[in-house]
């Protein structure tokens, strides 16, 4: 299972933060905002993982490639 850490959390942030369109993060069960650290970091199981961005594919791309970084526990 792979699980949030804050190193993934504030590159998720940071990457979200760069356009002023919405970007979301959704699991099963939740969906976050990924300009807020505190939304991105309630995300602990991070297996199954949908980011949702307004043609951004920038920042889409850059939001997956740190979640692809996260090892399995």
């Amino acid at each position: 299972m792979k699980t949030m850490n804050s190193k993934v959390a504030v590159a998720i942030v940071t990457a979200a933060q760069k356009t002023q369109k919405p970007v979301y993060i959704s699991t099963r069960d939740l969906r976050v905002d990924a300009k807020s650290i505190l939304g991105v970091m309630s995300l602990v199981d991070i297996d199954n993982i949908l980011v949702v961005s307004d043609n951004d594919e920038a920042v889409w791309k850059e939001i997956m490639d740190a979640l692809e970084g996260v090892p399995n526990e």
